[in-house]
């Protein structure tokens, strides 16, 4: 990992809550990432937040600057007596081998109606190429005063907010004030409103209610039903018509039902917990999710990674190693399958760069509903349940 990307976490994302997020042993939640001495060279602000993060910080720190459209050119070169600008660029000194930058002359041509190019308003930086009736979400617009005008207050609870991708994309996650508890399981969670959108063209605007596992910081949507299908999610296009009136209510609705969605995890956490699993269905659960292949029929390698996958899951279900107290004794139980999926995937599964980032991401693209519901369908099969994927 970059160190660059080291200071990208600090400056660009915010964690809050965290007096409610607690590790297994009851320490105070940080993000694997927090890193005092280098925000402290860096000249930035803790940004983990014992309680919610005030709306105003996350426009100070996060949202101080607007995507912009522009007009895109094409730089045509030219001789010196024809060209209308001159164009920096580096190139190697073949005498001295040094890095030098010269001025090439280029001609202007007449700008595409057909494109648009956005911009970061305080540095200029190019973001993304869009063709003529994309429109921008602004962050501030659609993040926060849309969910405050939404859910009839001035100050919303905020727990996370990030700009993942330096800013092409972000996110802000408003939860309840507290956390909730189930007494019966032993389950604390925080549901809340993941909202999110891009100006690169990676995201639509999409409004969910998730929740977050307090102990293992694990991401969940209901597990067993699609949010979709139950009016849980709410995405936008961007276009002309994203803030039409009856586009707005379908917003409004899905907002107001973080309380709702809380109350659907309790019922399919109990759904889980409720469904008893020996060795031999567990096994074959496990054979589903990460199977073993043939040892004749593929590489070397690809056996010992199958395996070792396997045996880092099993790591997980069993509350050894790095993970040891997430799992709160839910072994020999469906929702024991899902928790320790879940927990290995956040938390111990290889990723491609920053796993912060990585998880931020999957969380904004419902890949851990996904995965969830992918769990829950194999303990189906297994266990003979079909009910427990069919859509509400």
């Amino acid at each position: 990992m970059s160190l660059e990307t080291h200071e990208d976490l600090q400056r660009n994302f915010l964690i809050g809550n965290c007096k409610f997020r607690k590790f297994a042993g009851g320490l105070e939640f940080q993000a694997w990432h927090n890193d005092p001495a280098l925000r402290k060279k860096l000249g930035l602000e803790n940004n983990h937040y014992p309680g919610p993060i005030p709306q105003k910080d996350v426009v100070r720190r996060l949202f101080g600057w607007k995507p912009v459209s522009v007009p895109k050119a094409n730089l045509i070169p030219c001789d010196k007596k024809d060209a209308n600008w001159f164009m920096p660029k580096e190139i190697e000194d073949p005498e001295t081998g040094e890095i030098v930058e010269i001025h090439v002359p280029v001609k202007i041509s007449v700008t595409s109606e057909y494109e648009q190019g956005i911009i970061r308003s305080d540095n200029d930086q190019h973001i993304a190429t869009h063709g003529a009736d994309y429109r921008i979400h602004d962050y501030e617009e659609w993040l926060l005063k849309l969910q405050a005008k939404i859910l009839n207050t001035k100050e919303l609870n905020i727990f996370g907010a990030g700009l993942p991708r330096r800013g092409a994309q972000a996110y802000v996650q408003v939860g309840v004030p507290e956390t909730m508890k189930d007494d019966k399981l032993g389950i604390e969670f925080l549901p809340y409103i993941m909202a999110s959108t891009s100006v690169d063209g990676s995201l639509p605007t999409t409004f969910s209610a998730q929740s977050i596992d307090v102990v293992c910081d694990n991401t969940r949507n209901m597990a067993l039903r699609q949010a979709e299908s139950s009016g849980r999610i709410y995405k936008a296009k961007h276009t002309s018509r994203s803030l039409d009136n009856d586009r707005l209510n379908d917003v409004r609705a899905a907002l107001r039902l973080i309380h709702q969605t809380a109350e659907g995890l309790v019922s399919e956490y109990r759904e889980l917990a409720a469904i008893n699993m020996n060795r031999t269905q567990v096994k074959k659960t496990w054979d589903i999710i990460v199977p073993i292949p043939d040892r004749d029929e593929v590489s070397g390698r690809a056996y010992t990674m199958a395996n070792n996958r396997r045996e880092a899951l099993l790591d997980v279900y069993n509350d050894r190693g790095p993970t040891k107290g997430m799992m709160g004794n839910q072994q020999g139980t469906a929702l024991g399958i899902v928790q320790a999926v879940n927990t290995w995937s956040t938390h111990v599964r290889t990723v491609h760069g920053n796993r912060y980032e990585r998880n931020i991401e999957k969380t904004i693209r419902h890949k851990f509903d996904e995965l969830d519901q992918a769990t829950v369908k194999a303990i189906a099969q297994v266990m003979n349940k079909p009910e427990l994927v069919s859509a509400q």
